[in-house]
């Protein structure tokens, strides 16, 4: 994953022309420049710059094209080269280096390679809230919130640059795609994002080994074991008889939020079938 927009090279200042550096701002550019990581928080300090000074140094020097904003009060350093493209995956790491992080969504299923098309979100799990999404180089990044044990647990990492990211593992993954929200904007996408990557992974050996049970101990619930049992009986995959024990006897689940409570009941799983794409396909 990258991202398109281009930038030239510093040497030529591509949004004012008329910007002049001072001593502190070359000062404060090389200081940026030596950093491991390549985002700037405005509320660290710099050296020989006033605090008070440094949202105004920001403000110009991202002007005169030196700084990129990722949204307010961090900046993109802008490389030497000039080029402005960074793989998201890198930006995730790099904004979120000092806490619990994890890609998922469709981002995360991508670089699994259990999606084709290229997805223009990335979502992001954190153990703490971040209400708002946040557009950069024409992609969103979304945030969801988990607890610190879930966001931590069964992720690989993928170093990129200098940045290491966690990225969520295809089971984490499914799993968390299956315990949908009741209402809102993933409420039944999600559902069929994790139908996908099912088939797709089944005809892979993605899927094998994979521990499902501790997985939904993990990041899920009983409703989240009804809707991956059901999947993973229905695609052939091995291991969906280990869930029968989180099912329960519990009052039927739904499979999709989305869709009105009507549908075939499969009571070895207490789910009933409300998604018209799958009745469509047809349910074993």
């Amino acid at each position: 994953m990258t991202g398109t927009d281009t930038m030239p090279a510093l040497t030529a200042p591509p949004n004012d022309t008329n910007i002049r550096l001072g001593h502190l701002d070359r000062r404060a550019l090389q200081t940026l420049a030596r950093r491991r990581l390549p985002l700037w928080d405005a509320s660290e300090p710099l050296p020989d710059v006033p605090k008070a000074r440094q949202r105004q140094m920001a403000s110009r020097l991202m002007r005169g094209g030196y700084l990129d904003r990722i949204e307010r009060g961090l900046y993109r350093v802008v490389p030497l080269t000039g080029a402005s493209a960074i793989d998201p995956i890198e930006l995730v790491g790099a904004w979120f280096a000092p806490e619990p992080h994890a890609i998922v969504g469709p981002a995360a299923a991508e670089y699994h390679g259990l999606i084709l098309d290229t997805p223009t979100t990335v979502g992001v799990q954190l153990a703490r809230p971040k209400p708002r999404d946040v557009v950069y180089q024409r992609m969103r990044y979304q945030f969801t919130t988990a607890a610190r044990n879930s966001v931590l647990a069964d992720n690989i990492d993928v170093i990129t640059g200098r940045v290491v990211t966690h990225i969520a593992s295809p089971g984490k993954l499914l799993v968390l795609l299956l315990a949908q929200p009741r209402t809102g904007r993933f409420a039944g996408r999600d559902a069929r994002l994790a139908t996908e990557i099912v088939i797709r992974g089944a005809a892979t050996d993605i899927w094998k080994g994979v521990n499902w049970p501790s997985l939904i101990m993990r990041h899920g619930n009983r409703a989240v074991a009804r809707r991956l049992a059901f999947l993973l009986e229905q695609n052939h995959v091995d291991g969906f008889e280990s869930l029968r024990p989180l099912v329960g006897n519990a009052e039927i689940t739904n499979f999709s939020t989305a869709h009105p409570a009507v549908g075939p009941v499969l009571n070895r799983w207490r789910l009933r079938v409300n998604d018209p794409a799958l009745l469509g396909a047809g349910v074993e």
